[in-house]
């Protein structure tokens, strides 16, 4: 008797999780519906980029841009920008996002970006103006004119 009430709530557990499994992409497809992402600079004379280009200068890849250095600006570890960005860039989560740089700052092939002070648009771009070449990401919608789009992440991709 005791083990058919086990099986029996052993099926309900799984019946949730395969509901859950079932629903969880739409959820995650759901909380990245927002607006388009753009890669955007303050330096009008950088040349704007190829989707490729943009996963190249995300992963570290790219040392110069245009024939410039540049100085990558990203969100605070956590927040919705960077987690939509690398999701729909990337195809990546934060994690591994980190860990992937962890492993080229530590063989000396690569640099960490600059991180914003706080969750915010203006602290970013706060952070951008103090370097000429510096390079971020933000919802299209908070973009400015005074800033140059490099490339737009539709929120299909």
């Amino acid at each position: 008797m005791q083990t058919l009430k086990i099986a029996k709530l052993r099926l309900k557990h799984m019946k949730w999780l395969l509901i859950f499994c079932f629903l969880s992409p739409f959820y995650v497809q759901a909380n990245h519906q927002g607006d388009s992402l753009a890669i955007f600079t303050a330096n009008q004379s950088l040349p704007k980029l190829t989707a490729g280009k943009a996963k190249m200068l995300f992963k570290g890849k790219v040392k110069r841009l245009g024939g410039e250095k540049f100085i990558l600006v990203d969100w605070p570890n956590g927040t919705d920008n960077k987690v939509n960005f690398y999701h729909h860039l990337l195809g990546q989560t934060e994690a591994k996002v980190n860990a992937y740089r962890a492993k080229l700052i530590f063989s000396g092939k690569g640099f960490p970006p600059k991180v914003s002070n706080e969750d915010n648009f203006s602290s970013l771009t706060q952070t951008m103006t103090e370097h000429k070449n510096a390079i971020s990401y933000a919802p299209l919608s908070d973009i400015s004119d005074e800033f140059k789009i490099l490339f737009v992440i539709s929120k299909g991709e």
